[in-house]
């Protein structure tokens, strides 16, 4: 008579958990990595997230100080006018000799560039002829100096008709910067 064979119970159990084990673990290991690879990526991306929000941060902090103070940002403007303006800059010229005791006789435009190669910066040059005293144009080149326009000043000479003349000739050559 046929017996059948029987299995023993414990190899079977322990084949077949092995097998399940086995089968769990090649079924999740691409799903382990997947997760893996998605928290780096979120990791990275909560890193960019917090750079930014730090940055917009300082933006609006910078923004808030600048509306605290609009004379600062007036100022920058006059410094490095947006557009170059000969009326406004003659108008600024003669104003500031007035106030210090000089006369302007002739302003005249000696050059007009860019400052560099690849620069937005423009750069035009003056000469100008003032009439005054020595303590007048000391007073005029502290006002240039004073002032929030970017003025420099390059040559100075100066004449006096008579010998013990108070009122002097200067000439003076000046450059000033714009966008």
């Amino acid at each position: 008579m046929y017996k059948p064979q029987t299995i023993d119970r414990p190899i079977a159990i322990a084949v077949i958990v092995f097998l399940a084990l086995l089968a769990g673990f090649y079924l999740t290991l691409p799903k382990y990595r997947q997760f893996r690879d998605l928290q780096t990526e979120l990791s990275k991306k909560e890193a960019e997230y917090q750079s930014k929000a730090a940055y917009f941060s300082q933006v609006n902090y910078t923004l808030r100080e600048i509306k605290k103070d609009p004379e600062t940002l007036t100022k920058i403007d006059t410094a490095l006018p947006e557009k170059f303006s000969l009326a406004s800059l003659i108008y600024f010229l003669q104003k500031k000799t007035a106030e210090n005791g000089l006369i302007l006789k002739k302003a005249t435009l000696t050059r007009a560039s860019a400052a560099g190669t690849g620069s937005a910066l423009k750069e035009a040059s003056f000469s100008l002829e003032l009439l005054g005293s020595y303590a007048s144009l000391k007073n005029f080149l502290s006002a240039l100096e004073k002032s929030s326009r970017l003025i420099e000043v390059g040559d100075i000479s100066f004449s006096s008709r008579e010998k013990f003349q108070q009122t002097y000739s200067f000439n003076m050559i000046i450059k000033v910067n714009s966008y």
